[in-house]
């Protein structure tokens, strides 16, 4: 299938715009979690201990991102095959790419 006949396609659209919400709004979760777990590492050990909970929490909320995100790629794989690899890949470059420079640049030194 082409570009033009997903967009006539009301079901694969709002395949795509779960996929969307649900990366943005676990990513937006992530970075926060990681951003005030990290500059917590600097001080004592139950200081310390909170921001193990809050990263143990961001690998959560990111399985959780996983196991969604999946459900709804095999929704579009079954209607566009060629098209689910694509929009896959783009995810994944975009999105994910994008939270490990976020992360990155936050990192203390």
């Amino acid at each position: 299938m082409n570009a033009p006949s997903i967009m006539k396609d009301k079901d694969a659209l709002e395949i795509i715009r779960n996929i969307i919400r649900e990366t943005v709004l676990a990513n937006g979760a992530c970075a926060l979690l990681i951003s005030l777990a990290l500059p917590m590492f600097k001080y004592s050990v139950p200081v310390k201990f909170f921001a193990l909970v809050l990263i143990t929490a961001a690998i959560l909320i990111f399985s959780w991102l996983a196991c969604y995100v999946s459900l709804y790629f095999g929704e579009l794989e079954e209607r566009y095959p060629r098209l689910s690899k694509a929009v896959i890949f783009f995810w994944a470059v975009i999105f994910e790419l994008s939270v490990i420079v976020a992360v990155w640049k936050i990192w203390p030194e």
